[in-house]
Parts: structure tokens; sequence; C-alpha cells
């Protein structure tokens, strides 16, 4: 099964991927400051004493 599928793999190309971020920015955009609200939170977590 994964031979099957790493020969028919193909990757999306990358000029496509940057067009869709641009094209949705404000999705982009919230999306990363949400990734970035849970590693913040996650930190500072882990630092708060047991």
């Amino acid at each position: 099964m994964l031979t099957y599928f790493l020969e028919t793999f193909m990757p999306i190309p990358i000029s496509y991927s940057y067009r869709n971020l641009l094209a949705r920015r404000l999705t982009t955009f919230l999306t990363a400051a949400r990734m970035a609200l849970v590693v913040f939170l996650f930190a500072a977590v882990a630092k708060v004493p047991a």
C-alpha cells in the first residue's frame, strides 16, 4: 500500500500554494495567529512552576 502511494504521489506545486495563501490573506493570517497563540500558551503553561 505504501509503495502504491509513493508511486502515485504528485506533490502540489509551490506556486499553487503561494497563490492560494495570497488569495486567502485573512484566513492565512488568522490561522498563523491562532497557531502562535497556541504555542505561546503551551510555553506559558510549561513555565508555570508546579
